[in-house]
């Protein structure tokens, strides 16, 4: 795991709420659903993001928000029956693994929960509910070239 700054980034894909996890607490029916998406599909194509995936929980005080599409760091013109996320400029800690797209199939507690759990071995303090912090945004993202997922968890501004 290692600390760095990432500047502002925009998450444009489909929203979905905890309700549509399945019994196995993943959001694999959601994923699919998006990923047969026409529109989504099109604008991965007309943006020259084919090859990317993301997915982010945006976590609140007593729930959280799912989304699946990809991130980009350049404006793009967001179609309708997408939607868009502004993630602010800041200090992250961030973590590169092996992956695939079936990675972001895995139950929603595995993902987020063993990130957690790697942040807090590394010495750096997480809120107990990350819906109390003031940038609660965990993203992973997903370059399907190099088969590689980036997980990136947002620190609080003054972190050290």
């Amino acid at each position: 795991m290692t600390k760095t700054t990432v500047g502002k980034r925009i998450f444009i894909g489909k929203v979905f709420m905890p309700s549509m996890m399945d019994e196995q607490k993943s959001f694999a029916a959601a994923n699919m659903e998006a990923e047969n998406d026409e529109i989504l599909q099109k604008f991965l194509a007309d943006n020259k993001l084919d090859n990317k995936r993301a997915i982010m929980y945006a976590f609140g005080a007593e729930s959280f928000m799912y989304w699946y599409g990809v991130v980009t760091e350049k404006p793009v013109e967001v179609p309708k029956g997408l939607m868009k996320y502004e993630l602010p400029e800041g200090e992250v800690v961030e973590e590169k693994e092996n992956g695939a797209i079936a990675s972001f199939n895995m139950p929603a507690n595995f993902i987020v929960k063993g990130f957690f759990e790697k942040v807090v071995n590394e010495g750096i303090a997480v809120y107990e509910n990350p819906g109390d912090s003031p940038k609660p945004y965990f993203v992973e993202e997903l370059d399907m070239d190099q088969s590689e997922i980036i997980g990136t968890w947002y620190l609080d501004q003054d972190e050290d």
